[in-house]
């Protein structure tokens, strides 16, 4: 290994590098400016952020978009179902992609006081129907234990994969749906 890898790998105590054996050396003012050199020629950063600009998200998406076009030569659509009130307030949706011949619902949500009585049911055949429409002969979806799995069973979804030990004892299920 090579200094550069060793300092960088390297644990630091008061701007000293401690090695393996728990004992520090000081590097030379020289030295640590190459390697901030060697960083600062890399050209980008590496930053986790907790609450990104929406437009910073959308650039991630586009991008993604451009590249699959590119490759396949199909666009996404986002496919979007709303359950309003008669004073046009949401009380449910749908909202989801469309592409490659697939359905994704990334969230399927209804009011509490609607739950039982046929609109979920309604909702996702709304859903299915426009992204047969679309050309797709497939859905997928996720939910946890503890939402709608039985739901999905009920409306024609299969398990495909499954994670457990989810906040405690839940489960992670993936369902997928044929569409013909």
């Amino acid at each position: 290994m090579n200094a550069y890898r060793r300092a960088l790998a390297a644990p630091t105590y008061h701007g000293r590098r401690v090695n393996a054996k728990n004992e520090t050396r000081k590097f030379s003012s020289s030295f640590i400016r190459a390697v901030s050199n060697i960083r600062a020629m890399t050209g980008y950063q590496i930053k986790v952020e907790d609450k990104p600009a929406p437009q910073d998200i959308q650039l991630l998406f586009r991008n993604l978009n451009e590249y699959n076009f590119a490759k396949t030569g199909q666009r996404g659509q986002f496919i979007s179902v709303f359950v309003r009130d008669d004073e046009g307030q949401i009380i449910g949706g749908a909202q989801g992609w469309t592409a490659f011949e697939w359905l994704h619902i990334d969230v399927l949500w209804l009011k509490e006081s609607l739950r039982g009585k046929g609109v979920g049911r309604q909702l996702m055949e709304a859903t299915e129907a426009e992204a047969k429409r679309r050309g797709c002969k497939y859905a997928k979806l996720e939910t946890f234990s503890f939402q709608a799995p039985e739901f999905y069973k009920r409306n024609g979804y299969t398990v495909f994969a499954e994670l457990d030990e989810i906040a405690g004892e839940h489960h992670w299920y993936f369902m997928k749906k044929n569409l013909s």
